[in-house]
């Protein structure tokens, strides 16, 4: 099976291909959690006491579970080639991603809902 990646990089050179595609979308997986886990914890008071209460809270935890999914992804994408032949976890990389989409799509419908509520209609 031949894709996009052999044009760039031999497929017999299967190692530099999954460090390439795989190892920098885990490095930007890892920048995206922290980012998203550092805003978390800044809307709390103590990093033991969630506000629960708070839309912002909720966005945040959205996005760390959607930054999850992507570096499960990554890091299942990693064992999907060995030697140039797929050998497993395809299903679970593919779900991982799906469900990291999915949790970045409720993150940015809680983001509209919460910047809708901080600046009211000038007309009210």
């Amino acid at each position: 099976k031949r894709d996009g990646t052999d044009i760039l990089i031999p497929a017999e050179q299967w190692i530099l291909q999954d460090v390439t595609i795989w190892g920098l979308q885990i490095i930007g997986s890892l920048c995206f959690l922290y980012a998203a886990f550092a805003f978390y914890l800044e809307l709390q008071n103590q990093s033991y006491c969630p506000k629960i209460h708070l839309l912002e809270w909720h966005v945040q935890l959205w996005n760390i579970l959607g930054a999850g999914g992507f570096l499960i992804c990554a890091i299942f994408g990693l064992f999907t080639n060995y030697k140039g032949v797929e050998y497993c976890c395809e299903t679970a990389m593919e779900q991982s991603s799906f469900l990291g989409s999915i949790a970045f799509l409720v993150s940015s419908v809680l983001m509209v809902v919460e910047i809708a509520n901080k600046h009211p209609n000038a007309a009210d």
